[in-house]
């Protein structure tokens, strides 16, 4: 896989989309966790793609330990704040280990065609609009 296509992958896409409910999370932490879990947490969201996105190019595994430090950080906030919902970040994080642990890790997302108004479709006028009312 070449660098240009790694954001292609449902792997990369995964990774980066698994922001957005860990991002949510830090924004309920308490602040006194600013320089502890909420600094770990935005660390992790730019780590695991950049992991996913070396490994998919350089064909390597380092993203594991990316994995295990994020399970890591939301097992210990489920435990200190049980208050606070992990379940976003930790279904999105099951389904990057499974697609990892998976044959098609590397699986490029299928984009469809773009869409061409064909020739045939009538537009309306302006004319056509003003007879009709």
């Amino acid at each position: 896989m070449t660098i240009s296509d790694y954001r292609d992958t449902y792997s990369w896409q995964a990774a980066v989309e698994l922001g957005r409910p860990l991002t949510i999370l830090t924004e309920e932490l308490p602040a006194q966790e600013d320089r502890g879990l909420i600094m770990a947490l935005q660390s992790l969201m730019i780590e695991l793609p950049a992991a996913v996105a070396s490994d998919l190019v350089a064909g390597t595994s380092t993203r594991l330990a990316v994995i295990f430090r994020l399970q890591a950080a939301l097992e210990l906030i489920e435990r200190v704040y049980p208050a606070l919902d992990t379940a976003a970040s930790k279904s999105g994080l099951d389904a990057i280990i499974e697609r990892t642990e998976s044959a098609d890790f590397a699986a490029i997302v299928v984009k469809p065609e773009p869409y061409v108004e064909s020739e045939e479709t009538p537009v309306a006028t302006t004319e056509a609009v003003a007879d009709s009312v």
